[in-house]
């Protein structure tokens, strides 16, 4: 694992069926999300290499793959805690987005449905690495707790949602400005100076996914 995060250093390190990794070998990636390294020991020396990389996992809701569909799941209870339970407190709270994919439907396969297209969404977040001077390498998800507080500009209505909602979801300090920095992308992609309400809540949608 310690290779895979030095190799994708700068690019994306894509972990397919993540819940099928050992516990051990996810909680490696502890240090590598928070300091964007990663340090191998020996008996004799310690060496550190670069690993910034984004991080994407995907993995099925049980592991026969049906959990909350219509076939209906056909896993044990203690299959269910043991494959959950391969994803920690620490590694869930490093993680910015989870997002749920529903099973899609055979009918829609070739319905043709009107998806915006690439060009539209790169053009979009070009703009928005531009409003956050990301060309000079300051994106959001450098910047500090005290630097995205600054540059969140949350409303008032936002602020008083992310500290009702911090309470109620147990946020931890990382959790929070984590938060934070996705609530701020997500009003820069919506071309917004200040996070409001909506991008807050959008924000703790998906910290409430993981949650779940």
């Amino acid at each position: 694992m310690c290779a895979d995060c030095t190799l994708e250093h700068k690019g994306v390190l894509f972990l397919d069926e993540l819940c099928e990794f050992s516990r051990q070998h996810l909680e490696a990636l502890r240090q590598p999300l928070e300091e964007h390294s990663v340090t191998v020991a020996r008996a004799r020396a310690a060496v550190t290499y670069p690993a910034d990389f984004m991080l994407i996992g995907a993995s099925n809701p049980c592991p026969c793959g049906h959990l909350g569909d219509a076939q209906g799941c056909t896993c044990e209870p203690r299959q269910l805690s043991a494959y959950g339970n391969k994803i920690s407190g620490p590694i869930k709270d490093r993680i910015d987005l989870v997002v749920s994919v529903p099973r899609q439907e055979y009918r829609d396969i070739f319905a043709g449905a009107d998806e915006e297209p690439s060009a539209a969404v790169r053009d979009r977040v070009e703009a928005a690495r531009r409003r956050r001077g990301e060309g000079a390498g300051h994106g959001n998800a450098a910047l500090t707790g005290r630097e995205i507080l600054a540059a969140a500009r949350a409303t008032a209505p936002a602020r008083r949602l992310l500290a009702l909602s911090g309470e109620r979801l147990h946020l931890s300090a990382r959790g929070f400005f984590r938060v934070l920095r996705v609530a701020r992308t997500i009003s820069d992609l919506a071309g917004e100076d200040r996070v409001g309400e909506d991008a807050l809540a959008e924000a703790l949608h998906y910290r409430i996914e993981m949650a779940g």
